[in-house]
Formats: C-alpha cells, sequence, structure tokens
C-alpha cells in the first residue's frame, strides 16, 4: 500500500464477500486520545468490530461474531504501534447461522471485511 489514509473515530467497515447482505460491522475498538487525525482519534495495532445480522441466501447470521483487523503499515505510527489504514482487511471470517427452511438447518458461510472510509479525507504531509 502506498500513502493511504488512517482509520479514525467514525471509519466504516463493510462486508466485502459478494451476495452477502446485512448491515456493515460495529466497530468496538477505542481510538486514541493521543494521537488523531482531522480532530478523531486514530486507530493502532488492529480494529476490532461486531459483525451480526448478515444473510447469505437462505442462510441467516445465528450470533453475532467478533473479529479484528490488523495494522498493515510499515512506517505510520500511533502510541508505538502500526496505524491501521483504509483498505486493512480480515478474510474467511466464519459466520454460523440457520436456514430459513421448516425446520431449519445449521448452515455456515464465510465473510471479508474491510476498511472503506477511513474516516478522514487528508493524507498527512501530502
Amino acid at each position: 500500500m502506498g500513502l493511504e489514509l488512517t482509520a479514525v473515530n467514525g471509519c466504516i467497515v463493510e462486508v466485502t464477500t459478494p451476495l452477502v447482505i446485512g448491515a456493515p460491522p460495529s466497530v468496538v475498538s477505542i481510538p486514541s486520545t493521543v494521537d488523531k487525525a482531522e480532530g478523531q482519534g486514530v486507530f493502532s495495532d488492529k480494529l476490532d468490530v461486531i459483525i451480526s445480522g448478515l444473510t447469505l441466501g437462505a442462510c441467516v447470521q445465528s450470533a453475532p461474531v467478533n473479529a479484528s483487523i490488523s495494522a498493515t503499515a510499515e512506517n505510520d505510527f500511533s502510541e508505538d504501534k502500526k496505524t491501521v489504514r483504509k483498505g486493512d482487511s480480515e478474510s474467511g471470517i466464519s459466520i454460523d447461522g440457520m436456514t430459513t427452511a421448516v425446520p431449519p438447518v445449521a448452515c455456515k458461510f464465510t465473510v471479508d471485511i474491510e476498511i472503506t472510509d477511513p474516516g478522514q479525507s487528508s493524507v498527512k504531509g501530502s
């Protein structure tokens, strides 16, 4: 990755797996109170999210799943940890579900998530 925007409080994470529908994951990490970009706290090391309410075909997610996106920045740090940036992602997150059939049957699918909107609009130093 070249110059990428650092993820800050208010960033948006999306499920990028085709055909999966539902709400975007909820960010649960606490941003830095020391390092800020455009007035918002920066995320570093990893971004923790909760994934819930997804559907793939007739398979409906049955329980929330915790997941983390690890930082990939090589030269951008916050509080001595790599910063999390736009485009950072996690793949192959397992989702347990139940079908909408009667009677319901257990099902599984996997999803990928990505930071699609970092919550800021300018790269530091650019």
